[in-house]
C-alpha cells in the first residue's frame, strides 16, 4: 500500500517601482574598507553612517544577504530611511540591484540573493517626501546592519519541468496569491518587467502558507537559473523569501520545492 501526501502552499508577491530608488552616491563610509556580513546575526560597519553614503560589502553568488534599519534587527536610525544597493562595478542611475523602503514603520529591510560574486555599495539615503525618487542626504549618525544567511550547497537548487497552471501571472505593487493549490516540485510562470523588484515569499507573516520547509528559486523559461534562490529566511525560519531586480523584460519560471529537492 503507498501512501500520498499533496502539500500546499501559498506563494506572494510584489512589486516595487525602480524609479523610487536612490541614485547612486559618491560618497563612501568607512572610506575604501569592504566589509563581510556575519553570517546568521546582524552585524554592522560603521555607528556613525550618514544618509547619502555608501558602505561596500563583500558578497558570494547564491547566498542571501540582509541590510537594515529597522531597530529590532539591532540597527540605530531615527528617520525615514530607504536603502539602495548597487554592484560596485556598475554603480550608474537606474542599475540598483535592490531597494527598499518602509519595511518596518518608516525603517527599511533589504534581503537579496547574490547572483554574482564580488562587492556591492549598501546606499543610505532619507525619505524626503517631493518629486520622485523622494532621497535625501543628512548628518545624523546612522548604525545599517547587515548579515549573510546560510544556504544550503548549490547541489540542492532545484527547478522542475512540471507547471503549477497554465497561467502566467503578473505582479501587481502588492502582495497577492499566485495560488494556494501549488505543491513542491512545480514552477509558476511570473511576467517581469526590467529595472522593477520583485518579492516571492512563502512566509506568513507576508501572507504566505505552507506546512513543510520551503525552498524558492528563479530560472529562464528554459530553466536555466538564474542566481536568485532562498532555502530559510532565517535560522528559525524555515520558509523562504526571495527579492529580485529583473534584468530583462519577459518571462521566468519561479520554482517551488520542499527541502532537499
Amino acid at each position: 500500500m503507498k501512501l500520498s501526501i499533496s502539500i500546499y502552499i501559498f506563494i506572494i508577491f510584489s512589486a516595487t517601482d525602480i524609479f523610487a530608488q536612490c541614485d547612486p552616491s559618491s560618497t563612501n563610509f568607512p572610506l575604501g574598507t569592504v566589509y563581510t556580513p556575519p553570517k546568521g546575526s546582524w552585524g554592522y560597519a560603521a555607528a556613525n553612517s550618514y544618509a547619502g553614503e555608501y558602505v561596500l560589502w563583500q558578497v558570494y553568488k547564491g547566498a542571501t544577504y540582509s541590510w537594515s534599519t529597522c531597530p529590532a534587527n539591532g540597527a540605530i536610525c531615527t528617520y525615514d530611511s530607504k536603502i539602495t544597493v548597487y554592484n560596485n562595478n556598475n554603480a550608474v542611475i537606474g542599475a540598483s540591484i535592490a531597494y527598499n523602503d518602509d519595511a518596518c514603520g518608516t525603517q527599511s529591510t533589504v534581503v537579496w540573493t547574490a547572483t554574482f560574486t564580488g562587492v556591492v555599495r549598501v546606499q543610505l539615503n532619507q525619505y524626503l517626501a517631493g518629486a520622485a525618487p523622494n532621497c535625501t542626504t543628512n548628518t545624523t549618525n546612522t548604525q545599517v546592519v547587515g548579515q549573510q544567511t546560510v544556504n544550503p550547497p548549490t547541489s540542492y537548487i532545484c527547478t522542475s519541468s512540471t507547471a503549477s497552471s497554465g497561467t502566467a501571472y503578473t505582479p501587481t505593487t502588492s502582495f497577492a496569491s499566485i495560488g494556494t493549490g501549488i505543491t513542491g516540485g512545480k514552477y509558476t510562470t511570473i511576467n517581469v518587467v526590467r529595472g522593477m523588484t520583485y518579492t516571492f515569499s512563502t512566509d506568513p507573516t507576508d501572507g504566505g502558507a505552507g506546512n513543510y520547509d520551503s525552498q524558492l528559486a528563479i530560472s529562464d523559461v528554459s530553466n536555466n537559473l538564474l542566481g536568485p534562490f532562498n532555502d530559510d529566511i532565517s535560522t528559525t525560519n524555515n520558509k523562504s523569501k526571495i527579492v529580485w531586480v529583473a534584468d530583462f523584460t519577459g518571462q521566468i519560471r519561479l520554482h517551488t520545492y520542499q527541502y532537499p529537492c
